[in-house]
Order: C-alpha cells, then sequence, then structure tokens
C-alpha cells in the first residue's frame, strides 16, 4: 500500500507555483506475511489529467520516501502516480487523477 501526503490546507490544495514536497509511505497490505523491503519508490506528477507525466526527484529508503513536485504556472490540479519495487521484484503502482488541487 503507498500512502501519499504532504502540507495541503484544509481543502486539499497546495500553492502553485512552487516546489512542494510529498512524502510517500510504503506498507504491506494488511493481512500480508513476509513483506519484504522496498528497494525503489519512483513518483510522477501530471498537470493534464494523466495526458502527460513527469518525474519527481525522489529520496528515502524504507517505508518512507520524499518527493518534490514541481507546480508549474497555470496548472489547476495534481495527478500523481507512484509504482514501488521489493527487493523479491513485487511491484506496486498507484495513479490518483486530480490528487490535489492549485491555489491561484
Amino acid at each position: 500500500t503507498l500512502r501519499i501526503t504532504g502540507p495541503f490546507d484544509d481543502y486539499n490544495f497546495a500553492p502553485a507555483c512552487a516546489v512542494f514536497p510529498l512524502t510517500i509511505t510504503a506498507a504491506p497490505q494488511k493481512g500480508s506475511v513476509g513483506a519484504a523491503a522496498i528497494k525503489s519508490l519512483t513518483a510522477e506528477v501530471s498537470v493534464d489529467d494523466g495526458l502527460t507525466w513527469k518525474r519527481a526527484v525522489v529520496t528515502g529508503r524504507g517505508t518512507t520516501w520524499k518527493a518534490l513536485v514541481h507546480h508549474p504556472r497555470g496548472a489547476q490540479f495534481v495527478s500523481v502516480r507512484v509504482k514501488a519495487v521489493d527487493v523479491a521484484g513485487n511491484e506496486v503502482e498507484q495513479t490518483t487523477i486530480r490528487a490535489y488541487g492549485l491555489t491561484r
């Protein structure tokens, strides 16, 4: 399971025209047995509802990762796609269209 959080306002909006930090937490699904450690995590963002994607800078290890997302001028919403791969080769990919809005 991948959980994406950040310093959003009460309405799930972030500042426009800014570099914005996201925290991505990777955790095994409830009830799973023998979960392996995450070896890589990638994040991509889209400001056109998933038509095009740009890779975000990601750092971290283990269960907590950070992504820096650029909010370009004129964008209204940000879609997020993250993919984690564990040391056993298992993968999970999660895409959220219009994950959060941008203030003007």
